[in-house]
């Protein structure tokens, strides 16, 4: 119920913001035509006469709720040259202070072109709107990682824009939409610097979702034992954010990064072990419900399967779908079918996987 809550508010607010862009739009081509040096004093007397008639219909304009439902006045014409939305990621502070100067800038209007600006990324404008009161709310971070402008400052100009955040109340442990922290996002980006900047400034590696298994009823919860961002660093293969995590007191024990890296290039896996992971540990969760060598065999990858087996992982382990060896014959390589039969044997007879000899046996023959 409280889902379904969140999410009629959350359309509610699209819908608001939907509106408000759309009069942004109108305002915006106005302002453009009025800074156009080749407009004569009638078109611009015109304008101006426009803008006073879009700015009192703006004003008068509200967006009603009633229970669940939001309803929505009519709205000006659409004729803009350029969105508000793009003015903020792109352009000057001093044409975003235009445009609102000619409007009553709303909570909403603001938190709009803030996220615009985050985007952008501009933080020029997005300091300048938050000097006036924009509001963070939830989703505001997260504009800044989802960026496709592919500037080679963007990393620099990501970190400006987290610490402008900082200086108005929030922090790197601030939940985001999902109500989870941004940490597990930006351990999945492959981008150290920003993952450091993240945890010089206080980010805890075990704060976030916490999934816990379903078969007695429990469900998914933000906790302060989490392996969410070493899982998202191990699933990426990013060797390097799985060691900053660690040194940041990562705690191995709280999920199943070995899981996600037996199916993760480059491969995090001996760094994982020597943290303790264990390489026959069953997941408990619906996302990961089986054993480490399930995810490498589904993978296709046999280096990472021999690696397995010579450190003592089973491959007959049962999990929901089944066995990694029912899965690499039907599935697998020559190779990877071959690997598993010298494992299994290995097993069996009470010694370790020893793939000297063997191996050589298994390789393709060069061609020609």
């Amino acid at each position: 119920m409280q889902a379904s809550t969140q999410q009629q508010q959350q359309l509610q607010r699209q819908q608001m913001l939907m509106a408000q862009n759309r009069a942004l739009q109108a305002m915006a081509a106005r302002q453009q035509a009025l800074a156009d040096p080749g407009s004569t004093p009638q078109q611009a007397r015109e304008n101006r006469n426009n803008d006073q008639e879009m700015m009192h219909n703006n004003n008068s304009r509200s967006i009603e709720f009633h229970g669940e439902h939001a309803t929505l006045t009519p709205e000006p014409k659409q004729n803009g040259l350029m969105t508000f939305q793009a003015i903020c990621q792109t352009r000057s502070p001093q044409e975003v202070q235009r445009i609102l100067s000619t409007i009553q800038p709303t909570p909403q209007i603001l938190n709009f072109g803030l996220e615009a600006a985050l985007t952008g990324p501009n933080v020029a404008v997005a300091q300048y709107l938050l000097s006036n009161h924009a509001p963070i709310t939830p989703s505001t971070a997260e504009k800044i990682l989802q960026t496709t402008n592919p500037n080679p400052t963007l990393t620099d100009r990501q970190i400006a824009l987290f610490e402008l955040l900082t200086q108005h109340g929030w922090t790197p442990n601030s939940p985001g939409s999902t109500g989870a922290p941004l940490l597990p996002q930006v351990a999945a980006t492959n981008n150290t610097a920003l993952l450091r900047w993240f945890l010089t400034h206080g980010a805890n590696p075990n704060f976030g979702i916490r999934r816990l298994g379903t078969s007695n009823g429990a469900t998914d919860q933000l906790s302060y034992e989490s392996c969410a961002a070493l899982e998202s660093a191990s699933a990426k293969g990013d060797i390097e954010a799985v060691q900053m995590l660690f040194d940041a007191g990562a705690e191995i024990r709280y999920g199943y990064p070995l899981h996600y890296a037996a199916g993760a290039l480059p491969v995090p896996v001996p760094l994982l072990l020597e943290r303790g992971a264990d390489v026959n540990q069953k997941g408990e969760t619906e996302l990961v419900a089986h054993h480490p060598i399930m995810y490498a065999v589904m993978a296709g990858a046999v280096q990472r399967v021999r690696w397995l087996l010579e450190r003592g992982a089973d491959p007959e382990a049962r999990g929901s779908w089944g066995s990694a060896v029912e899965t690499a014959f039907v599935m697998g390589s020559e190779e990877m079918k071959a690997v598993m039969e010298v494992g299994i044997r290995a097993r069996r007879s009470g010694g370790e996987a020893s793939f000297a000899g063997e191996v050589l046996a298994i390789r393709p023959k060069p061609s020609g």
